[in-house]
């Protein structure tokens, strides 16, 4: 594809901030250089074979209307004016999208096209404060870069849209958020759930990972005993059972009731509910793999989830947890 224009911001989070910073930045005149390293940045970081995700859609009228994806298109295929606009608009909304538990970040936008097709890829890198090193007749020279954004970093975020200027066209798209697989939260979500304002298309692994994802937030959120172990049951059900399509909604209606489904339920996005993907078994059982148990005398015992209700048996007695184990020792460490 061809490179038709870049424009690139320093954006400072904004959702919680008392005085409104606007981004700082403008359009790139990128040399065969520069085009060449965004090139190969975009090959080997997979972004085009990365987990896709479905913008949700808001009613207008007789259509579907989409913020940022007005903005994309605008970027794409507007004259310069309309697209500088377009990129203010993109990198004021990421700012906003963005509370101070996040640095700092630079986006790059880049447009390319192939006519009838345009693209966007958008990436945001994280700031650094790097050393600078240099030397000379035996001496050393070191000096802290302050305006510095990491492409390296397991922080970095990349987005990419495409497709023709037509009304079904840019309504999905492909993801890179290291952060945000971490774990739940607002802070690590943002990329996704806000800036973007999607939920991840459920097929396949993706599916898998938000259905593990759901689970775990459900679970820590859970403070009754009975009903995590209705969602430790259901998990072992899963892992045992021969379906292979699943939904987050078949989940909850067959295998949770009372108060354990309805916080599953919300923590499930309300838009990817009743998506049907097929089930990764290997993805499964690696995001949920053990269960972790305290004892009072600081005992962790972390029991892989074939072995609940089998070798490992968890009973309530006289207002009290236990748990209790027979096996055979194969191998013993000793660890700080």
């Amino acid at each position: 594809m061809e490179l038709v224009r870049i424009h690139a911001y320093e954006v400072i989070p904004q959702r919680l901030a008392k005085t409104p910073t606007p981004p700082r930045g403008g359009a790139i005149n990128a040399d065969k250089d520069f085009e060449a390293i965004l090139n190969d940045y975009f090959q080997k970081s997979k972004l085009d074979a990365r987990p896709m995700v479905n913008l949700r859609k808001a009613s207008k009228g007789s259509g579907s209307t989409h913020e940022l994806r007005d903005h994309a298109l605008a970027y794409c295929f507007s004259s310069a004016p309309a697209a500088k606009s377009a990129a203010v608009a993109i990198a004021t909304r990421l700012g906003d999208s963005m509370d101070d538990r996040s640095d700092s970040t630079l986006l790059m936008l880049a447009a390319y096209k192939d006519d009838p097709v345009r693209r966007l890829v958008m990436w945001a890198f994280p700031k650094e404060e790097p050393f600078q090193f240099s030397s000379s007749q035996e001496r050393a020279r070191i000096k802290v870069l302050k305006n510095a954004f990491s492409r390296s970093s397991s922080f970095k975020k990349g987005a990419l849209l495409q497709g023709p200027n037509t009304n079904a066209a840019f309504w999905t798209g492909r993801v890179i958020d290291k952060q945000g697989e971490s774990g739940p939260g607002t802070a690590a979500d943002y990329w996704v759930s806000l800036f973007l304002d999607s939920v991840p298309s459920l097929n396949g692994t993706a599916g898998t990972r938000v259905l593990a994802k759901c689970l775990r937030s459900t679970f820590d959120s859970l403070a009754d005993k009975s009903a995590r172990d209705q969602l430790t049951h259901a998990i072992v059900a899963v892992r045992a059972s021969t379906r292979k399509q699943w939904s987050l909604n078949m989940f909850a209606n067959e295998y949770l009731t009372d108060k354990t489904k309805t916080a599953f339920l919300a923590h499930a996005p309300a838009e990817a509910r009743r998506s049907v993907f097929t089930l990764n078994k290997d993805e499964f059982t690696e995001k949920l793999q053990y269960m972790v148990y305290t004892t009072q005398d600081n005992v962790v015992i972390a029991a892989p989830f074939a072995t609940i209700n089998q070798s490992v048996k968890i009973q309530d007695k006289a207002a009290q947890r236990q748990i209790k184990y027979q096996g055979v020792v194969v191998g013993e460490k000793l660890r700080a």
